[in-house]
């Protein structure tokens, strides 16, 4: 059983990443990101708030005015490739 196992390769081009341009809302230039689809949108949300200095608790995003779930995973907004904004609950948007 080498690499061509078909069980292995039955969706080759399965996404495994989502990438997100992610805004902190105060100015900052936006950055693009990229986590494993599996990745929560509090854990990415709270590694996007240290990149940009943010502090503040529960970080989230917002995408199209609504504040994501932070215990759901990033793939199951099918955001890839979208532009959200960085949020923390003390309005550190």
């Amino acid at each position: 059983m080498g690499s061509n196992n078909p069980a292995q390769n039955d969706r080759p081009d399965e996404q495994t990443s989502v990438t997100l341009t992610v805004k902190s809302g105060r100015g900052d230039d936006p950055q693009e990101f990229t986590f494993p689809q599996e990745t929560t949108v509090g854990d990415a949300a709270q590694e996007a708030a240290d990149d940009f200095g943010l502090t503040g608790n529960n970080p989230t995003f917002v995408h199209d005015g609504t504040p994501l779930d932070q215990q759901r995973p990033l793939v199951s907004y099918d955001l890839d490739g979208a532009t959200v904004i960085l949020s923390t609950n003390d309005g550190g948007v």
